[in-house]
């Protein structure tokens, strides 16, 4: 599950942290991308030598340890990135995203985290959607809810992001009306590759719970391709849905 995690959020966040990202250090990130885990340090520290203290190369350090499941480094060098520099608001952000996605994270600390990227950068939207997944794990759902809506209106790529904390959100309250106003309000093979295999099985049985097969089969051939890419089986009662798609 956790391998599940990291590599739908991977997507997600290697898109949107390029937006804080200038020119020389996107392509100092671009480097990285191509070299071995411990070549990656070393290709850091050389690049920085002369500027140690700058707060980007912590929160690349940090980024490359938590490709390593490096738990307390990945914090170490977040925390050292915000004491260099209070206004790095990437630096918040990325901190509380990686905090939100931890199984074992700290989510009061997450919002604290995201609340602050949103005082220093209203235009990173992402900020939101990260506090709205933390206010979620907290079980604080009307403030999960706003952030949501807030997010959904004003990002026009990752749309269904917010949507699948409005879903996690009704489910978890129980709140049917909404969660089938919503389902149904998407077309056909709209439920995107982020659901992941748990979240789009669990859309696709909604979906059959409301007597719609064709939507249902969208959904689990979504699941189907996360559970291909991921190299991993399909549970034997999720094949059997999937055969009746065929």
């Amino acid at each position: 599950m956790k391998k599940i995690l990291f590599l739908l959020i991977l997507v997600f966040a290697s898109t949107v942290s390029a937006q804080s990202l200038s020119e020389e250090y996107a392509a100092i990130m671009n480097d990285l991308m191509y070299m071995k885990y411990k070549q990656k340090f070393k290709h850091l520290d050389n690049v920085f030598k002369d500027n140690p203290n700058d707060p980007w190369y912590y929160w690349m350090k940090a980024d490359i340890y938590a490709l390593g499941e490096k738990d307390k480094e990945t914090r170490a060098c977040y925390e050292k990135a915000i004491s260099l520099d209070s206004t790095f608001a990437a630096g918040y952000g990325s901190y509380a995203r990686y905090l939100v996605n931890n199984v074992d994270g700290d989510f009061e600390k997450a919002v604290e985290l995201s609340t602050r990227a949103i005082e220093l950068d209203r235009t990173e939207f992402y900020y939101y959607i990260d506090r709205a997944e933390a206010y979620l794990k907290l079980k604080k759902y009307d403030e999960a809810l706003s952030d949501a809506f807030f997010y959904i209106d004003q990002d026009g790529v990752f749309v269904f992001v917010g949507q699948m904390v409005l879903i996690n959100c009704y489910i978890e309250q129980n709140d049917q009306e909404k969660l089938k106003e919503l389902l149904m309000s998407f077309a056909v093979n709209e439920i995107d590759f982020m659901a992941g295999p748990d979240l789009a099985t669990r859309i696709g049985d909604y979906y059959l719970s409301y007597g719609d097969q064709e939507r249902a089969c969208g959904a689990f051939r979504v699941a189907a391709e996360n559970y291909d890419m991921l190299g991993g089986k399909a549970p034997d009662d999720f094949q059997e849905k999937l055969n009746k798609c065929e």
